[in-house]
């Protein structure tokens, strides 16, 4: 028997400064979702996988019963993320570990960071 247990990719491509989020739910083989009560949810972002962290991934469970959670990038942490002399392309992931302290990534991807053009004067 194969068991597969492969990490859904989210990809996202931001325009400095602005906000963007997702609503994600995490389910079971079978699609009814896991109840995530007593899990903890992190993520982080580097450049490659063997460089320094540059960031934590702003997620949080929202509704645990639901085995739903939230990724929330706020105008203020874009905006970081495009600065000049930071990377403009970086990789994520997002890991839940249970009551039982089983680790599971479930979900990779890159993150893009481009340039925008309407912001105050003086900033990079």
């Amino acid at each position: 028997m194969l068991i597969k247990n492969e990490p859904a990719v989210l990809d996202w491509a931001f325009k400095r400064g602005d906000d963007y989020g997702c609503d994600l739910q995490y389910c079971n083989v079978d699609g009814t979702p896991e109840d995530l009560t007593g899990f903890t949810i992190t993520g982080m972002a580097r450049e490659n996988a063997h460089s320094p962290k540059l960031y934590d991934i702003p997620i949080t469970i929202t509704n645990a019963k639901e085995g739903r959670c939230e990724i929330t990038f706020t105008g203020e942490f874009t905006g970081a993320l495009g600065i000049t002399g930071r990377p403009q392309e970086m990789k994520y992931d997002v890991q839940i570990v249970s009551p039982e302290g089983r680790t599971l990534t479930f979900i990779i991807g890159t993150i893009k960071v481009e340039g925008d053009y309407t912001r105050p004067e003086g900033a990079i």
